[in-house]
């Protein structure tokens, strides 16, 4: 299996601080939706990687991907245990907002998840200090899978193009929240 690190990237961030050697993220301020994108992921085969839950106030963080072609994010809420593209990731003008006025249609061939978001299967729920959401995004099958502390995958979201070029994903809402790549790089098999 390959592997290459895998950090927070300052240029794709918004209201975030990063550090660590760009592996952790926090919130700089308060108000609007905060996040921050990784660099391009391969485009075939398997790829994970791990985020831990360093801290959380209220449990509003979202792992995921963003499809830079699709101007969309599709996240995980590991307190909610449920997935979703509410939050949505624009790419408009170059750079990355969750506003939706920005936002274009989906395109077609990537995949539709309800607003009102979606249960995974088998469930996952937990939030808290301590908590790892591992993402694997299997590029030839086009799907995106979550796990919690080493648990069994759930397969969240189908209908991915082959090939899409996808970036890792986190939104984060309050202050105390902060996230760390665990442990730093990104597998790909």
């Amino acid at each position: 299996a390959q592997q290459r690190r895998l950090k927070w990237d300052p240029a794709g961030s918004n209201r975030c601080n990063i550090g660590n050697l760009g592996r952790t993220v926090q919130r700089d301020s308060d108000g609007t939706m905060a996040w921050v994108v990784g660099g391009l992921l391969p485009t075939s085969g398997r790829t994970r990687w791990s985020v831990r839950i360093d801290a959380t106030d209220e449990g509003a963080i979202y792992v995921g991907v963003v499809a830079v072609a699709a101007n969309y994010g599709w996240g995980f809420n590991p307190e909610t245990g449920r997935i979703g593209n509410r939050l949505l990731t624009s790419f408009a003008s170059g750079t990355i907002s969750c506003q939706r006025s920005l936002l274009q249609p989906l395109p077609e061939g990537f995949p539709a998840v309800e607003e009102a978001m979606a249960d995974l299967q088998p469930p996952l729920r937990a939030c808290g200090s301590r908590d790892v959401v591992h993402v694997t995004v299997d590029h030839d099958a086009g799907t995106l899978s979550f796990a919690l502390n080493g648990g069994a995958p759930s397969l969240a979201v189908t209908g991915f193009p082959k090939g899409a070029a996808l970036r890792p994903w986190v939104r984060i809402r309050d202050r105390m929240d902060r996230v760390s790549l665990q442990p730093g790089w990104w597998s790909s098999s």
